[in-house]
């Protein structure tokens, strides 16, 4: 039990962190709140707010924490095995921003 207590601490430490940087973000830029677009990792349309390099790819804040907690609890090595990982989730994200209109 401990060692999921741990992990839990882990977790919320990133998470307040990433959400740190976002409202940095925000703060040093307002206009960053406002500007979209979309990720490389997830595919979702996001705001540029929190965003970070990885490599050649600029994850949203979401996908931020997800990499970082994954590699913290070393479920991942490197940020761009998330791409990857979130193949599917990228996959269905592009293809309603580009067809989810014409279903409905």
């Amino acid at each position: 039990m401990d060692k999921e207590l741990t992990k839990l601490a882990i977790v919320n430490h990133v998470q307040s962190v990433v959400e740190q940087m976002r409202i940095d973000d925000i703060e040093n830029s307002p206009g960053a709140a406002d500007e979209e677009y979309q990720c490389p990792c997830c595919g979702d349309i996001k705001n540029l707010a929190g965003s970070m390099i990885y490599g050649d790819y600029l994850f949203c804040n979401d996908c931020v924490l997800l990499t970082e907690v994954s590699i913290v609890l070393d479920k991942i090595k490197k940020p761009e095995e998330m791409i990857e990982l979130m193949e599917d989730k990228r996959f269905d994200n592009i293809y309603q921003s580009l067809f989810g209109e014409l279903e409905q």
